[in-house]
């Protein structure tokens, strides 16, 4: 939170609507490249060998978590988590 926190404040005038932050914000922290590799982690995820089902959904999860803007529908989260 630190660096975008100093990011915001630093960018506060030219930021007056949510859209303009959130498109912003996106561009700085999420380019493109990081965000194709996010959600390509999240389509190939694979459970771990000795990796129980909760944990690997808890792996699972922290991938969605880190890409909030992924774009993936449930069902298609549900079906890559399950295959």
């Amino acid at each position: 939170m630190g660096r975008a926190k100093q990011w915001f404040y630093i960018n506060k005038d030219h930021i007056n609507t949510w859209a303009r932050c959130s498109k912003a914000f996106l561009e700085k922290f999420f380019p493109v490249g990081k965000t194709n590799a996010l959600r390509g982690k999240i389509s190939n995820f694979q459970q771990q060998k000795g990796e129980t089902i909760p944990e690997a959904w808890e792996c699972f999860q922290e991938y969605i978590s880190n890409c909030p803007h992924h774009g993936m529908e449930d069902w298609l989260l549900m079906q890559s988590f399950y295959h």
